[in-house]
Order: structure tokens, then sequence, then C-alpha cells
């Protein structure tokens, strides 16, 4: 498993100091090398994948 933070692919929009938008980030789980696939980070693939780190 590993952790990458990235930025979500959104067309950037020039910020003023009046328009100050919060950047859109979500967690993902990756999963390993060659194939790599993004799964959603909620209470169950955090659950799983804390298990598959634990060896349990």
């Amino acid at each position: 498993m590993s952790l990458t933070i990235r930025e979500s692919t959104r067309k950037e929009v020039p910020e003023t100091e009046k328009d100050k938008r919060p950047r859109a980030w979500t967690w993902k789980i990756s999963t390993p090398p060659p194939s790599i696939k993004y799964i959603e980070l909620n209470a169950e693939s955090f659950f799983d994948t804390l298990l598959k780190v634990m060896n349990a």
C-alpha cells in the first residue's frame, strides 16, 4: 500500500481576494503496481486495508 496525495483534476479558476474557493481533496487507497487502482476511502475500505497491513 502507498500514500499519494493528488489534487483533483478540475479547471483552475483564477482567485481574487473576494473569491477564495477551497480546493477539492479526495482520499483514496491505491493498490500495488503494476495495475494500480484507486479505491475510495470509507470506513469499510480503511478497515480492510488496516487488516491487510496488520496481516490479520
